[in-house]
């Protein structure tokens, strides 16, 4: 995963402006760097235009993050951006525990799909399944919803309710929940059990984060005790 902070792209156009006017640098470095210059050069000149004549106001920073995941998709797709209200949710889902409905989600087709019901959670209990659809939220439309909309509505205090829509493929009829938010652990090894043989451990492994090696070493060392 490749992380970029905005400022930093501007920064370093600044610094390039500076050496391309105040320095005198080889031939070749020259020609390398003189064409990156230009470049964001007509960049910069394309944003001010946008920011001064479309038709309706635009929001600077969304329209760089925009040009900034375009040239990532150029590189290849596992190269990705993720701007700093997404990390900074990302970071608490892998380092320590945050309170609500445990569900992973994206938006598909304007919709909220699960991708997972996380384990011990208040969705799992209530058998909540990877591919249902959030079509309504407190019984309003959850369609074209952001990211951070379906969080500020889902998420919340332990102990408060939400009432969730969900449309399941292969029924007919929708299913009208009311889920009572918990706080959510963030486990990467929720169970661990010794098979019938008495010599074969099974380590269930259900993601990546900041106490993986820990929560994995801790399961196996129990296992050989």
């Amino acid at each position: 995963m490749s992380r970029f902070k905005v400022p930093a792209l501007i920064v370093a156009g600044a610094v390039l402006a500076g050496f391309l006017l105040g320095t005198v640098l080889s031939g070749q470095v020259q020609a390398e760097s003189g064409g990156l210059i230009k470049q964001l050069r007509v960049f910069s000149q394309v944003l001010g235009y946008v920011q001064r004549n479309y038709v309706e106001e635009v929001d600077s920073q969304e329209l760089v993050r925009g040009a900034i995941r375009g040239m990532l998709e150029e590189l290849d797709p596992h190269s990705t951006y993720v701007d700093p209200e997404a990390f900074a949710r990302m970071k608490e889902r892998n380092t320590g525990e945050y309170e609500g409905i445990g569900i992973s989600f994206e938006i598909r087709n304007g919709w909220i799909t699960v991708i997972s019901a996380i384990e011990g959670g208040p969705s799992a209990h209530l058998g909540i399944r990877p591919g249902d659809r959030i079509i309504q939220i407190e019984g309003e439309s959850a369609r074209n919803l952001t990211n951070e909309e379906v969080i500020s509505k889902l998420k919340g205090p332990k102990g408060t309710q939400v009432q969730i829509t969900i449309a399941r493929p292969g029924l007919d009829k929708d299913i009208v929940l009311t889920i009572t938010r918990d706080k959510i652990p963030i486990y990467s090894v929720p169970y661990s059990f010794l098979l019938d043989d008495g010599e074969t451990g099974y380590v269930r492994l259900i993601r990546f984060s900041a106490t993986t090696a820990d929560e994995l070493e801790t399961a196996l060392r129990e296992l050989e005790n």
